[in-house]
């Protein structure tokens, strides 16, 4: 796959061949750096989210939207960092609000596009209102399979997540990543590894979805409650990111 598909001017690295993917994970993740860079993105990210939850109107959904950007942007940040032999995560500059907090942001919403439009669709078959399909999936998501159309469009949207998560990463692009050629081209370079990195990214996601909650509800107290969830999920997002990260690694091999 053409390199200039995706990105301009990305660096190569050869990665020693017997290093385990395993423990270069778990070496980026629990570096200090990571740690503090982390613990860092839980406190500044709760906050807002904890002021946006106080705020009434624009302010919080402004607040909220600048949390969920920094988010996207670490995150993708971390995918890219990773694959090109990043051995702890560093400080991404952000420094602009379009290009490093709103554009990620974006560009993260538009990958779960599929699976939004699925929800809407099932809120819009099952009860006649498309704006009840999302508490009702929060409550009970496996009855969308009930209906042929929403519960196709979310497992597909589903199965194409993490690669097109990963192509909007690599290329900055949300149009490159709902490109089928550059989907066939990027799966045949990365091979088998993709399915195994979808394996365990769909395992961390799913104890995203048991552990954060369960979190959320066990700590009520203000601000200090929101942070330690948001440390969690900070952890969970970057291993999701290393692991996608893991996956990219041919992409940025000589």
């Amino acid at each position: 796959m053409p390199r200039a598909a995706l990105v301009e001017g990305g660096t190569s690295v050869a990665l020693a061949p017997s290093e385990s993917p395993v423990s270069k994970i778990l070496a980026y993740l629990f570096a200090r750096e990571t740690l503090l860079v982390l613990i860092g993105l839980a406190i500044v990210t709760g906050a807002l989210r904890w002021l946006g939850g106080h705020a009434w109107g624009p302010t919080g959904m402004a607040t909220r939207g600048i949390a969920g950007g920094i988010e996207a942007a670490y995150y993708f940040h971390i995918i890219v960092h990773f694959a090109g032999g990043g051995e702890h995560l560093e400080m991404p500059d952000l420094t602009n609000l379009h290009e490093d907090i709103i554009d990620p942001l974006r560009r993260y919403v538009l990958t779960l596009a599929p699976m939004i439009a699925a929800i809407f669709w099932y809120g819009e078959k099952a009860f006649h209102d498309w704006m009840l399909g999302f508490p009702v999936f929060a409550l009970a998501p496996q009855h969308i399979f009930d209906y042929t159309g929403p519960g196709t469009l979310f497992a597909v949207g589903l199965a194409l997540w993490p690669l097109m998560t990963a192509i909007a990463a690599i290329g900055k692009s949300i149009i490159a990543a709902y490109n089928p050629i550059l989907w066939v081209q990027t799966l045949r370079l990365f091979n088998t590894r993709y399915l195994v990195g979808a394996v365990v990214f769909y395992a961390v996601l799913a104890a995203e979805a048991y552990i954060l909650p369960a979190m959320a509800l066990a700590i009520d107290i203000p601000v200090v409650g929101v942070v330690s969830v948001q440390l969690v999920a900070m952890m969970l997002m970057a291993l999701r990111g290393c692991v996608l990260g893991a996956v990219c690694e041919p992409y940025f091999r000589d």
